[in-house]
């Protein structure tokens, strides 16, 4: 399910033909970072889209308030007449000059993300080979393909599993998903185990 939090509004990050909003990736790697491995809960709206996507807010198991994280720490916005909360919080954060309101200028906020066809891969392995390297998880798209933003340098590369191989699955033009036998399986075990991880 895809929650977007109410109240409160963050800048995007980019993709392949628009750039970051300036400070997206700080403001998304906070919430990721408060997020990641642990269990939640949520509250959603009663008003819903129709691509899935909710309107609510999510807690942590201590009950702290995502939106309100986010807000506190500088790195969303409240929306103006939003939860008299939200904009204290909001308040707050920009007369400390926290997050957004602290972070420098927009200019140097921004990732410069080397897609896959914008560099050559061959020259980028020569200078890794055998060197770990900080990376996240982007995405699964099956048991034993990932998608990896490598940190140093923004460079977002496919790494296929040596060794293995899984069943694929493919997307349909009307979005369903066409899945060979235990695709879907082998896919949901990597994901709970990496996607979004360092």
């Amino acid at each position: 399910k895809l929650i977007s939090l109410s109240g409160v509004v963050a800048p995007r990050l980019g993709n392949k033909s628009t750039p970051d909003q300036p400070h997206a990736w700080q403001s998304r790697e906070t919430l990721r970072r408060a997020v990641i491995g642990k269990r939640v809960t949520f509250q959603l709206e009663a008003t819903q889209t129709a691509n899935n996507r909710a309107f609510g807010d999510v807690f942590l198991e201590d009950g702290t308030s995502l939106a309100r994280l986010m807000v506190s720490s500088g790195w969303a916005k409240a929306r103006p007449g939003g939860p008299p909360e939200l904009v204290e919080a909001a308040s707050a954060a920009e007369a400390q000059g926290v997050g957004l309101w602290g972070a420098g200028p927009s200019a140097v906020a921004v990732r410069d993300v080397q897609y896959a066809g914008t560099f050559d891969p061959a020259a980028l392995l020569e200078r890794m080979k055998g060197m770990p390297q900080d990376a996240i998880i982007e995405h699964v798209p099956n048991g034993s393909t990932l998608r990896v933003l490598l940190l140093a340098g923004f460079h977002q590369v496919t790494l296929m599993l040596s060794g293995i191989q899984c069943g694929g699955i493919r997307r349909q033009d009307d979005g369903t998903e066409e899945a060979a036998p235990f695709a879907r399986e082998a896919r949901y075990f990597v994901e709970t185990r990496l996607l979004n991880r360092d």
